[in-house]
């Protein structure tokens, strides 16, 4: 054979050894919907993917001793609450523990303005009651559920609270995010599963020998789905009444180691001047009063001369001029849509 012959036969060869390596190359760049494209696999849940779910899962939990709560006894201005919830709740959960045959209340729906303590309140709850407490908002299911579907998100976090030792209360958040009705509900289509696997889960917990509990807050009650609605105790948290900023300031007054007044300090002028207030600003009027002691102090504060402050702060009489001036940098804050939204919704129930 000539060599002229054999170098045709090679670079014929090479040619074809290049088609070949180049088909197999772009094999998979076939449109998904092909006949005979490759199709994704199934999620598989490996070990290494359960530890990680569990690594989630256990961030999202709070124990009755971790709990950032004094339990009910930390709480002020909400005593028809309390009574509420120890009728429907604790005392029915009691007498079960005793062997009487009494249901108790699976669903709680907090709901009220910002700030009026409804996390707090579910919190408390915990404390007292030994439960374990999940924080189980929208983000933290999307994030459980990563690539997956937000239902299964939901669902891990049901499994993992029915296997605790101890009770378990499932808290979400803004749960109008969701469990939203059908109808709003069209806007965020891709969060539909976590809905749709929530109601599942709820079905599943009207046997009494499971100890999980689901309590939702929202700003919006009329959002929530109406299958939701119907099986949960409804628990309106308002805006503190009169009696109750008095309780509201006493308690923050007490926590912030003020206790010396002027003359002229009057509480129920206090309590008329901020009505309209929440909790939460409450909170921060006081917390505000605290901080103007030390406004001409130096910039940089050794402990010995805070120490020495703090000392003075417990002598220090706070009066009304120093209220007011407070006052005038913290606003109630309302919101137009919240309000007639709860409005709505305690027109639907009565």
């Amino acid at each position: 054979m000539s060599s002229s012959r054999r170098d045709n036969i090679a670079v014929r060869g090479d040619k074809r050894i290049k088609r070949q390596f180049e088909n197999r190359n772009t094999k998979d760049d076939r449109k998904p919907f092909d006949r005979g494209a490759r199709q994704p696999r199934p999620i598989d849940h490996t070990p290494s993917q359960n530890i990680r779910e569990n690594e989630r899962l256990n961030l999202l939990i709070t124990t009755p001793e971790e709990i950032d709560s004094e339990g009910f006894s930390g709480l002020a201005g909400v005593d028809d609450v309390l009574h509420n919830i120890r009728n429907n709740f604790i005392i029915p959960l009691l007498l079960r523990e005793k062997g009487e045959i009494i249901d108790v209340q699976k669903h709680m729906m907090l709901y009220g303005p910002p700030g009026t303590g409804k996390t707090e309140l579910a919190k408390a709850m915990a404390k007292d009651m030994d439960f374990v407490f999940y924080n189980a908002d929208l983000s933290a299911i999307r994030d459980l559920s990563g690539k997956r579907s937000t239902s299964e998100g939901v669902h891990a976090i049901f499994k993992h609270a029915r296997n605790q030792k101890r009770p378990a209360i499932i808290f979400i958040d803004e749960a109008d995010q969701v469990i939203s009705s059908r109808f709003i509900q069209k806007q965020n289509i891709m969060d539909r599963p976590a809905k749709d696997a929530l109601l599942t889960e709820m079905e599943g917990l009207s046997s009494q020998a499971d100890n999980v509990h689901v309590v939702i807050a929202t700003n919006y009650p009329d959002k929530i789905d109406g299958a939701f609605v119907s099986r949960a105790q409804h628990i309106a948290i308002a805006r503190p009444d009169l009696f109750a900023r008095k309780q509201i300031f006493a308690n923050q007054f007490k926590k912030q180691s003020i206790d010396s007044f002027a003359d002229d300090w009057d509480m129920g002028e206090v309590a008329n001047l901020t009505d309209g207030y929440t909790g939460r600003e409450i909170r921060e009027i006081v917390r505000k009063i605290k901080l103007r002691h030390f406004d001409d102090l130096p910039l940089t504060l050794d402990q010995d001369t805070l120490n020495i402050e703090l000392s003075r702060l417990k002598k220090h009489k706070v009066d009304m001029g120093l209220f007011l001036e407070v006052l005038d940098t913290v606003q109630a804050r309302y919101d137009p849509e919240i309000e007639i939204s709860i409005d709505n919704f305690n027109n639907q129930i009565n």
